[in-house]
């Protein structure tokens, strides 16, 4: 009598292992950067060095602004294996050099919400500080759309800390940040004195006058 019994395999997602007994029967598998985490992480797990060094290969020319988010999501699910540590920092080196393009990317919406705290803290981000904000703003309006008993505001009181109100022009944050009603009336008032009293770029005639605006909209 044969006996058939079932293995169950929960340290890895179905795609990923499939992936693995492809490479077992045939000594080849098509690597993707959605799975590609997962099947570097599980030939180490089980002895698969060769499968692994070319994963590991395969990093540095799969990495580019339209993977780089599914890589990062993927990580989320196998962070407790060591292949994800060097994973992880080569992608994170890539969004700092690419921040911009990489904040604007719909998929940014998709990470957890401490790898966008994560990403906006990095002092290596290569990114203006509007559109770090409009990031934070994209990303806590999905994150309210599918949590509706939260609110926008709370949301984006996560990410404030993280953007540096002060470099982002006055004329644009009078216009585009203030009247969301998101950030702090004291907030927007210090980015203002400390443009005032420090940047260069605008004489001082024109602060005044976006100074005037927010005190005059305030006593309203």
């Amino acid at each position: 009598m044969v006996i058939h019994q079932t293995l169950i395999i929960e340290e890895f997602e179905p795609d990923v292992f499939r992936q693995l007994i492809e490479y077992i029967h045939t000594g080849c598998v098509t690597l993707q950067p959605r799975t590609l985490l997962g099947v570097m992480n599980a030939a180490d797990y089980y002895g698969l060095d060769e499968l692994r060094r070319a994963c590991a290969g395969f990093v540095q020319c799969c990495i580019n602004v339209d993977t780089v988010c599914a890589l990062l999501a993927s990580a989320e699910r196998y962070i407790q294996y060591k292949c994800t540590k060097s994973l992880v920092q080569k992608v994170l080196e890539f969004v700092d050099e690419h921040g911009n393009e990489v904040l604007n990317l719909g998929s940014f919406t998709l990470l957890p919400q401490h790898v966008v705290r994560l990403i906006l803290a990095r002092d290596e981000l290569q990114a203006d500080e509007f559109t770090k904000f409009q990031a934070a703003l994209m990303w806590g309006k999905k994150y309210c759309d599918n949590n509706p008993n939260t609110t926008l505001k709370e949301v984006i009181g996560n990410f404030l800390e993280y953007i540096q109100f002060h470099k982002i022009p006055a004329n644009v944050l009078m216009r585009e940040v203030h009247p969301l009603g998101l950030v702090p009336y004291h907030i927007i008032m210090n980015a203002l004195a400390y443009q005032m009293k420090f940047a260069k770029y605008r004489s001082e005639e024109e602060l005044n006058i976006e100074w005037e605006k927010l005190v005059i909209e305030d006593d309203e």
